[in-house]
C-alpha cells in the first residue's frame, strides 16, 4: 500500500512539474497534478496488464528486426494513451495541448516511473 502512495505522490509531482516546464502541459492545481495522476494510473492497473502484453506480442517481428530497441517505444506509447485519456477525463484542469508536449510528457513519466519503480525496489530489498 504504501508503494502505491509513493508512486502517485511521485507521478503527481513529475506531472506539476512538467506543466512548470512545458508550456504546452497545463495543471490548474497540485489537487488536479494528484486527480490527473490518479486516472493515469487507474488506467495503467485496469488496462495496463492486457495493453503491454499485447502491444510486445504484436510488436515481437518488429522488436527482432530492430535487436529491441523497439521495446523501448511500447512504455512510452502506452503511456502517451493514457496520459491522453486523463487528459480527457479531467476535462480543463489537467490540459495537454498537442501531440509533441504529449510525447515529451509520456517519455518523462515513463523515465520517472522506472527510477521510481527501481528506487523502491532497492529500499525494499535493502
Amino acid at each position: 500500500m504504501m508503494e502505491i502512495a509513493v508512486k502517485w505522490v511521485a507521478m503527481s509531482a513529475l506531472l506539476a512539474v512538467a506543466a512548470g516546464v512545458l508550456k504546452s502541459v497545463e495543471v490548474r492545481s497540485w489537487a488536479w497534478a494528484f486527480a490527473g495522476a490518479a486516472v493515469f494510473g487507474a488506467l495503467n492497473v485496469a488496462l495496463g496488464w492486457f495493453i503491454v502484453p499485447l502491444t510486445k506480442l504484436i510488436g515481437l517481428p518488429v522488436a527482432v528486426m530492430t535487436l529491441g530497441i523497439s521495446n523501448l517505444l511500447i512504455p512510452i506509447a502506452v503511456n502517451m494513451l493514457f496520459l491522453y485519456l486523463a487528459d480527457r477525463v479531467t476535462k480543463d484542469h489537467v490540459k495537454i495541448k498537442g501531440i509533441l508536449p504529449l510525447a515529451i510528457l509520456s517519455v518523462v513519466v515513463t523515465v520517472g516511473g522506472y527510477f521510481v519503480h527501481k528506487i523502491m525496489h532497492m529500499a525494499t530489498a535493502a
